[in-house]
């Protein structure tokens, strides 16, 4: 997936979202009946319906499969509020519609950065908890240290309300990043990129 990293969030022209891909190479949707049929662990099934490999995963000592599971919650709420938040100001900018190569087409060059910080804030405050849930939950189990209960999702409604409420979002969310695992962040960009290449972020998510 092609976002802008948070280390570097501001405003400038966001990043294309993803193209649609081909039906022919659509990947294949994972049933449930899949889970039965391939008669290995289920975590080793959804990496390979994800398009991962064992390389892919961090590597997470049992004993701290907890903590690794409020830091993947922390990764995923970044990386899909900052993914949104760059379709969604792509998406009013004619230029980038258009992939125009002359930064003069480019409008969102010149858009204040209260521009970018109502984005943020639009997604903050419409995100649907069940798309998130269910990329935390698919890739909480590829790692094999899925445990969810009601604390991890009032820590995940807490993090999103502290953006949305801060003086200067675009800054909280550069926060956020610096609490990050990042290799947790390139797992869940990565299962963002394979599964929603058809550009179903902003439809998806809000």
């Amino acid at each position: 997936m092609q976002s802008t990293p948070v280390s570097s969030f501001k405003p400038v022209a966001p990043s294309a979202p993803m193209k649609r891909k081909s039906s022919a190479r659509r990947r294949k949707k994972c049933r449930l009946v899949d889970l039965v049929e391939n008669h290995g662990p289920v975590h080793r099934v959804l990496q390979e319906h994800m398009g991962m490999t064992a390389d892919d995963i961090p590597p997470v000592e049992r004993q701290k499969s907890r903590s690794a599971m409020y830091k993947l919650v922390t990764a995923a709420a970044y990386s899909i509020i900052n993914y949104c938040a760059n379709d969604l100001s792509y998406s009013k900018c004619e230029g980038c519609l258009l992939d125009e190569p002359a930064q003069l087409a480019h409008e969102c060059l010149t858009w204040p950065s209260a521009f970018y910080e109502e984005n943020l804030k639009h997604v903050c405050c419409n995100l649907n908890m069940g798309p998130v849930l269910y990329v935390i939950t698919a890739v909480g189990i590829s790692m094999n240290i899925f445990s969810m209960n009601q604390n991890h999702i009032v820590a995940l409604a807490n993090l999103v309300e502290d953006i949305r409420s801060a003086p200067k979002p675009c800054e909280h969310l550069r926060a956020t990043f610096q609490k990050c695992h990042e290799p947790y962040v390139k797992l869940v960009e990565k299962f963002l990129h394979n599964t929603f290449q058809n550009r179903m972020s902003l439809t998806t998510f809000l």
